[in-house]
């Protein structure tokens, strides 16, 4: 972290928008860097003892919480998901000035300090997306 930075938190999120929120919420206290996960989920299957648990399978981007009551799920309960064959990236999109890396490696991370790479590596992601949904009939 530069002189006079503040600390910089990566969100993993595919909800940008709710990034965004956070990121105007931390103002000056902590910098948001936003990061796009570049794999698509195919499925999900919640099983356990709540009653809201059952067999809920779906796709989507990213799994959701379903117990709604916000504490954290007991030993027995299991959160199965499946995605995509391709091992997918991790893509920094707005990285501050004074950190070089982010605080993960590995081949999948892509930190584009340009960008219109940037753009380029979200619009691909939605277009696989998009592409998926209508192959299985949701559009």
């Amino acid at each position: 972290m530069e002189k006079g930075g503040c600390p910089a938190l990566f969100a993993g999120e595919n909800d940008h928008g709710a990034v965004e929120e956070l990121a105007t919420a931390l103002k000056g206290r902590v910098h948001v860097v936003s990061c796009m996960v570049d794999r698509i989920c195919t499925g999900r299957a919640i099983r356990g003892p709540s009653s809201d648990a059952g067999n809920d399978v779906d796709g989507g981007d990213s799994p959701s919480h379903k117990g709604g009551s916000g504490k954290a799920a007991g030993p027995t309960r299991e959160v199965a998901v499946t995605s995509e064959p391709y091992g997918g990236s991790l893509v920094v999109l707005t990285p501050p000035a004074w950190v070089n890396a982010p605080p993960f490696v590995g081949p999948g991370v892509l930190v584009p300090r340009v960008s219109a790479q940037a753009d380029y590596l979200c619009s691909r992601k939605l277009l696989m997306v998009c592409i998926l949904r209508q192959s299985d009939g949701e559009d």
